[in-house]
């Protein structure tokens, strides 16, 4: 019995060890520049703004674009956003002058 929780040590360190106990090679992580994260979040909807705003400020990145405009447009239009991640966000957006947001860049 004692042999079956030394035999488990290795693949419950994590890391590496425990991928090359599994006989796995680690997964490669994959960089991403950011014109990459840009034109994902342009195809982004519904749960995916969500989850990239998780990790972005704006919809287009680190930068606010059209893009940002056009969306606060759209929710000011039709309703208060209800996740955690668009409010934050549409609160951000808020916080900026009409002239301001005017005058950021096109996406």
């Amino acid at each position: 019995a004692a042999a079956a929780p030394a035999a488990a040590a290795p693949a419950a360190q994590g890391g590496a060890a425990a991928f090359a106990a599994k006989g796995r090679a680690r997964p490669a992580l994959e960089k991403q520049n950011s014109m990459q994260q840009r034109k994902q979040c342009a195809d982004l909807s519904g749960d995916d703004v969500e989850h990239f705003l998780g990790h972005h400020p704006y919809v287009r990145g680190f930068a606010p674009t059209k893009a940002d405009v056009e969306l606060y447009s759209q929710l000011s239009d039709s309703h208060f956003p209800e996740t955690p991640n668009l409010r934050r966000w549409f609160d951000h957006i808020e916080s900026f002058s009409a002239t301001e947001r005017a005058s950021w860049p096109a996406a």
